[in-house]
């Protein structure tokens, strides 16, 4: 195997190397080859709440662009913190009420530091090719390497944290929340608001579905996500005449956006959220 695996020179004892241009650059090489990966990549990241007020974070090594020196600086894996209102920007009393909140990890002449934002990360990727999903917004939709993104949280209508655990980015509610409920079966597609569930960062959502009838006639549920044109997924298949049922059936829409109907117009349908994954 060639550099970095082998080495380029072997040096003697008591030599003077001759350190070229083409060993120099070859070392550059490697490590922008090491780096790539890393700065391209998520940060592991364990967050939940269970109190409604803080949160309970802890990440693994990381690279960042501290915003002090302007130097790509090595962040050592965290011991678990505690995230409260202290750490938003900007500065409020509270959070605020029913709103998705993004958590990054920054750093200041190489000492790391949490903060909480409204606005979510970047949905496009820098010119030179990292991901989208990464880093938070500086202006527009330019993404900042200041803020590296780890993960994000609701508040419900009284400023409290709704109680969930994430870890990379596979997000689950404690108690599930229900984006439907008894609503009755009808053969038209309609979409479901499921934002109080479903951040716009998710690339899929997991969802419980329910379907409630008496039986008298073959129903089930269809789901797809928001703007396509095919049936979507079958879900919840009742085919047992003249007996009452309520036919449940998990399914994960790869999509923050959702769809449902029914085969027939009848019964009545409650869909529940679970979780999400992001990028």
């Amino acid at each position: 195997m060639a550099w970095p695996f082998t080495p380029l020179v072997t040096y003697l004892s008591r030599s003077v190397p001759k350190v070229t241009a083409a060993f120099l650059n070859s070392l550059q090489a490697a490590i922008n080859a090491v780096a790539r990966p890393m700065y391209g990549s998520r940060i592991d990241c364990r967050i939940g709440s269970l109190n409604g007020s803080s949160l309970s974070l802890q990440y693994a090594p990381a690279m960042i662009l501290d915003s002090a020196t302007s130097q790509y600086v090595f962040v050592e894996p965290s011991d678990v913190v505690s995230v409260t209102v202290a750490n938003l920007l900007p500065t409020a009393g509270s959070w605020p009420a029913s709103t998705w909140l993004y958590v990054y990890l920054t750093s200041t002449n190489a000492v790391p530091s949490i903060v909480v934002r409204e606005d979510g990360p970047n949905r496009t990727p820098f010119s030179d090719g990292v991901p989208f999903g990464l880093f938070g917004i500086t202006s527009g939709s330019t993404p900042g390497e200041c803020f590296r993104y780890l993960g994000c949280f609701r508040t419900d209508g009284s400023n409290q944290i709704v109680p969930f655990s994430s870890v990379n980015g596979k997000f689950d509610w404690l108690t599930p929340i229900y984006v439907l409920s008894s609503a009755s079966g009808s053969t038209s597609f309609a979409s479901v608001d499921v934002s109080a569930a479903v951040p716009g960062t998710a690339l899929r959502a997991r969802y419980q579905v329910a379907l409630t009838d008496d039986g008298s006639v073959i129903n089930l549920v269809r789901l797809r996500p928001q703007g396509v044109s095919y049936f979507g997924w079958s879900v919840c298949d009742i085919k047992n005449g003249l007996v009452a049922v309520k036919a449940t059936e998990p399914v994960v829409v790869p999509d923050h956006n959702l769809e449902w109907r029914t085969a027939a117009a009848h019964g009545s349908v409650d869909i529940a959220a679970h979780g999400f994954e992001e990028w």
